[in-house]
């Protein structure tokens, strides 16, 4: 068997290795590159998702039970509310369109679109490119604000509790009815803003996902390419991204114990 050295992709990440010609591994891949390989033993969940119909029958969202416990709440003021003169601003900022039971039914929708089989693929595509990415990728776009959907519990929670002490001080006087409304109107904005940060790094990352691993692969190519590739990335690149690309590389390949 030749020797040499193969570079591949995988989900957009570079895969390199260096191959001895008694076929013995001596190099391996770049450290950003993710084995996305489940293992043995895995056919009888598989067959769950094959006859279950999707990921659902594997995978529960974890917003979902304190999701419900919200709407349950919302539900419980607006019967309490329903009988109060004026108050039908306030039940239709909690339950009309645009209110705040939508908003957790959207939260609650994205958080089951992040956990299906596209989404989890999404989300480990995300989180390579964000890696190679490094420190130069903004925060705003990290996995984290991705992941928001279904990090949610605490706040869910606060609102969760939040909602029969809102109805309670209304209905006693304590807390006039448009306040009321702009508390609502708040909590309506935050977790909006959850879910659309989340499907805002999402697809700003997927666009910028080819030039990111091109940038990586290129700094792969200067060892793992054809020589007529590296001379024309020599020719096209800057020198001293040329050395960059060369010093980053070489510290990511160490020899594999014997």
């Amino acid at each position: 068997m030749a020797g040499g050295v193969s570079i591949g992709m995988i989900g957009g990440s570079p895969l390199m290795k260096a191959i001895s010609a008694a076929g013995k591994v001596t190099g391996n891949r770049l450290p950003l590159t993710k084995a996305l390989d489940g293992g043995g033993g895995l056919g009888g969940l598989m067959s769950s998702v094959i006859r279950g119909g999707g990921l659902q029958a594997l995978a529960a969202n974890p917003m979902a039970a304190i999701g419900g416990q919200l709407q349950g709440a919302i539900s419980g003021a607006v019967g309490s509310l329903g009988s109060l003169a004026g108050a039908a601003g306030l039940v239709s900022a909690l339950t009309g369109p645009g209110g705040l039971s939508g908003a957790v039914g959207g939260l609650l929708s994205a958080g089951g679109g992040l956990l299906s089989g596209q989404g989890v693929l999404g989300m480990i595509a995300h989180a390579n490119i964000a890696e190679m990415a490094g420190a130069a990728l903004p925060g705003n776009l990290g996995i984290d604000t991705v992941l928001g959907p279904l990090t949610s519990g605490d706040l869910l929670g606060q609102v969760t509790d939040w909602v029969p002490q809102m109805a309670a001080d209304v209905l006693a006087g304590a807390l006039p009815i448009q306040a009321a409304i702009a508390q609502v109107e708040g909590h309506v904005a935050t977790i909006e803003g959850i879910v659309n940060a989340s499907a805002h790094a999402l697809s700003t990352v997927e666009a910028l996902a080819p030039d990111i691993a091109a940038v990586s692969t290129m700094a792969a190519s200067f060892i793992a390419a054809p020589a007529e590739i590296v001379g024309v990335l020599e020719q096209a690149l800057p020198p001293d991204v040329v050395v960059l690309m060369r010093e980053s590389v070489a510290g990511h390949m160490a020899p594999a114990p014997d």
